[in-house]
Formats: structure tokens, C-alpha cells, sequence
């Protein structure tokens, strides 16, 4: 990306160049990763379409086997000897709901029966900025359309770590209504435990990922199973037919790339 100043007109440098519409591409994709956009435009730019579509594997990625096993144990370790990153089950959970990370950081203990095994979202968190402070707000909303409100169910693999993060969050001395908790026992940032996710991602030595790689590996998951596109699309709470058929499409070619076996 160039810098500086134009020599004939003494104004800011526009950014040229692959590296600026791979940026453009991946703002896009977030838009439509949280549904603000029903399709990346940008899919249609042809320059340097080799350099962008690196970016593109590495963002669309999932999580393989081997590196679910050693976040597991270091996980576990890390807790039981120096009580470190407490809130690391939530990656977990993450990966055996398919839930969005807000909809994890927003989600209460009242709405998880642990005895019939279900989730019930109907609350999401919401980051906005106020301008008369200059600061970050995160506060809890309703998602944006209806069919982000639903009920899933808790698997083995899911149940496992909503018990390990409940025990953790008592051996801590923290009284929360909130699944993962702040140590405050209010709700916890997204910009927190995504940063909690890179540092204990880097301490037991495996590359760090977003946290929707966790939503598409539990989607490439379910489909190994042999669940229905549609099916998984829909339990993951897309809000349109047009959407879900973009999802369905989009998860397809991901499944065909990367085949999970054993996650949960």
C-alpha cells in the first residue's frame, strides 16, 4: 500500500494495487459473514486474482483435527497447573454449536438446559461506537432477523466444555449469569477473548484462526456426518432462502476442501 503525499496535488495517496482490493475483499466478506451483504462484489475483480485468492483460502479455512486436539490438552493443562486462559472453552463451544462469537458472549446459563441438552439464542452482542466518548460500547441486542433466534441441540462434544467452562468460572471465585464470563462477571468483550484466543492460540503453539473458522468447521463437521446442507445451513441461523442458498453453495465448496473427520 502506497504512503505519502501526491507530488502534483499534495494530497494523500490513494491505495493502488492488488494488496488494497484484497482489503476490499475481505471487508466485503466480513459484511456477509454477519449478514449485512447477501454477496461479495468484489468476487467479479480479475487483477492479480492468484494474490487475493491466497487471502481467500487462509480466511475460509477451518480447524483440522490435529490442531482441535492440541488446543484441547493445552487447554486443560494450561488451567489445571497455572490457571491460564480460563475463557479458552469457548473456542470449543464455538466449534461444537456453530454459534456466532456473539452469540456465545450474549448467551446466559438460564437458556442452556443441561438436562435436555439445548440452546436456546435469542440474544446477541452488539459493538458500536460512541462518538461523545470515543469509546467502544458492547451490549447485548436481539439478532437481526428471526431465524438467528432458535434452538440448538448440545452434543457430546459441546457438553464437555459448557461443564469445563462452568467449573472454571467457579474455581475462579466468579458469580455470572453469562456463560463466558468477564472476571467481573459481566459479559466479556469480543475484542477480549478474540485477543484471549491469539495468546493462548501462540502459547500452545498453533496457528490462530478467527472465530468463525470455529462456525465453518462445526458446518464441515455436521456435513461429514451426512446432515443436509440446507439442514445445517438453516441451524446456524441464516436469515434468507437467497442467503441460506448462498451459504448452502459457499459450505459445499468448503466441505469439498476440507473433509473433518472425528471433531466432535
Amino acid at each position: 500500500m502506497r504512503g505519502g503525499a501526491d507530488k502534483k496535488t499534495g494530497l494523500p495517496r490513494t491505495p493502488k494495487g492488488a494488496g488494497s482490493l484484497c482489503i476490499v475483499s475481505q471487508a466485503f466478506d466480513y459484511a456477509c459473514d454477519r449478514e449485512i451483504m447477501s454477496w461479495n462484489l468484489m468476487r467479479k475483480v480479475k487483477i492479480n486474482e492468484d494474490r487475493c485468492k491466497e487471502q481467500e483460502d487462509k480466511e475460509l479455512g477451518v480447524w483440522e483435527d490435529d490442531e482441535i486436539n492440541t488446543l484441547q490438552s493445552g487447554s486443560m493443562a494450561c488451567w489445571n497447573k497455572c490457571r491460564k486462559y480460563r475463557n479458552s472453552p469457548a473456542l470449543f463451544i464455538l466449534c461444537g454449536t456453530g454459534l456466532r462469537l456473539g452469540e456465545l458472549l450474549a448467551l446466559k446459563w438460564s437458556k442452556v438446559d443441561l438436562e435436555h441438552r439445548t440452546i436456546k439464542i435469542e440474544r446477541t452482542q452488539t459493538e458500536y461506537t460512541d462518538y461523545d466518548t470515543n469509546s467502544k460500547i458492547y451490549e447485548e441486542s436481539t439478532p437481526k432477523n428471526k431465524t438467528s433466534r432458535r434452538t440448538i441441540v448440545i452434543n457430546d462434544f459441546t457438553y464437555k466444555w459448557l461443564m469445563e467452562q462452568k467449573r472454571r468460572t467457579e474455581q475462579a471465585g466468579i458469580e455470572s449469569e453469562y456463560v463466558i464470563p468477564a472476571n467481573s462477571g459481566r459479559m466479556v468483550k469480543e475484542s477480549s477473548v478474540t485477543s484471549t484466543f491469539k495468546a493462548f492460540c501462540n502459547y500452545v503453539g498453533v496457528e490462530y484462526k478467527p472465530s468463525h473458522t470455529c462456525r465453518r468447521s462445526h458446518v464441515t463437521n455436521c456435513l461429514d456426518k451426512g446432515m443436509k446442507l440446507a439442514l445445517v445451513s438453516k441451524n446456524v441461523g441464516h436469515m434468507s432462502k437467497r442467503l441460506r442458498l448462498i451459504a448452502t453453495n459457499a459450505y459445499g465448496l468448503l466441505y469439498q476442501k476440507h473433509n473433518l473427520k472425528h471433531l466432535l
